[in-house]
């Protein structure tokens, strides 16, 4: 589903990874060190946004120097967070594209569980 330049995770509301991989540059499956570090991103967007009465989150994206990135809740499943990431030269029509494609995969996987 995705290109060799993007990764994608589904991870818990404890920071572990339920599925996908994220490859750096070098090859090493850093997955479970990003999972980990997204541990409590889910509690302070809906903490912000209920601060500033915005209403729910539906998505964060960010443009890095190193990847673009995309982090969403998944739908059905309280904590748990999609991470999509992508190398800076792919087009953010692109990105959006296979963000979607990957939301539509997790919700599905998860109301299967």
């Amino acid at each position: 589903m995705l290109a060799d330049d993007q990764a994608a995770l589904l991870v818990d509301a404890d920071g572990l990874v339920l599925a996908g991989a994220y490859f750096e540059a070098g090859g090493t499956d850093i997955g479970d060190e990003v999972s980990a570090a997204l541990c409590g991103v889910s509690d302070e967007a809906l903490r912000a946004t209920r601060y500033l009465g915005i209403g729910a989150w539906r998505n964060i994206t960010f443009e890095a120097e190193a990847a673009n990135v995309n982090i969403a809740p998944v739908e059905g499943a309280e904590g748990a967070l999609l991470l999509v990431a992508g190398a800076p030269t792919i087009p953010l029509g692109a990105f959006r594209r296979a963000v979607m494609r990957c939301s539509q995969v997790a919700a599905t996987w998860w109301a299967e569980q």
